[in-house]
């Protein structure tokens, strides 16, 4: 049976445990809620903080990639604003997430101004993906992975005395209604405004609800009696480390 969205090998967060844990903990420490960085690489954008979607940037093979024209064409559509943040900015980190099955961290941050950070629309939102190789995050050392963190971001030295402006509060993920395996259009899900879903993946229809906790989509399979974890990335959803399934554009009759 070929259930790769059920079945899932899928991204799972970290577990704290053993390496993986203290490479957390050493991220957690160096790179909490708060912390001045400044942008190092071109090709970070950012979206106005109403927006309820991100950009993302991918740091891969020692270079930044800036995030795509799908992903800014559905940021555009929601009527979101996109503006580079430039090298030399100045930006606020948010959140770090390690995902150890996908072999990435995650940085979401803010670029704002330090008097009024808190103003509609005065800060900037922005993610950098940094991908490895597979299983590279199992035994990474903190030093290793933060030369490739350091090609995107250096730490401002001043932060660790000054207190940090306030960072906008980070806005739960808004998911498209319905996503397609951009391999494979036949393939697709459907997530209903009833906490329900329906999936059709390689000829096979499941169902099911779901739900959402920080970055993770859940999905309670009916068919299988199990929940299985979705990252949630940006506009997209990632599967099997590298299975992208993209939202699916309604177009309007003009």
């Amino acid at each position: 049976m070929r259930v790769s969205l059920i079945v899932f090998t899928l991204s799972v967060v970290i577990s704290a445990e053993g390496r993986a844990a203290s490479l957390e903990q050493s991220l957690a420490s160096e790179y909490r809620q708060g912390t001045i960085l400044t942008i190092q690489s071109g090709g970070v954008i950012g979206t106005n903080s109403s927006c309820t979607l991100r950009a993302v940037a991918t740091f891969k093979d020692g270079q930044l990639h800036a995030p795509g024209v799908m992903q800014k064409s559905i940021i555009s559509a929601a009527k979101c604003d996109l503006r580079p943040i430039v090298v030399g900015s100045q930006v606020n980190v948010v959140s770090v997430v390690a995902i150890l099955k996908s072999s990435k961290i995650d940085f979401t941050f803010l670029q704002c101004d330090p008097v009024d950070c808190s103003a509609p629309d005065s800060a900037y939102k922005a993610q950098v993906s940094f991908n490895f190789a597979k299983g590279y995050l199992d035994s990474a050392r903190f030093d290793e992975v933060q030369q490739a963190i350091q090609r995107v971001f250096a730490k401002d030295a001043s932060s660790e005395q000054a207190a940090a402006p306030p960072a906008t509060p980070e806005p739960a993920p808004v998911l498209a209604s319905a996503y397609v395996n951009s391999q494979n259009s036949a393939d697709r899900l459907q997530l209903n405004s009833n906490g329900s879903f329906s999936l059709v993946e390689g000829g096979q229809a499941f169902s099911g609800k779901y739900s959402v906790n920080a970055s993770i989509l859940k999905l309670q399979i009916t068919e299988l009696n199990r929940t299985v974890d979705i990252v949630i990335r940006g506009t997209e959803l990632l599967v099997n480390d590298s299975e992208i399934w993209s939202p699916v554009v309604e177009r309007t009759n003009r």
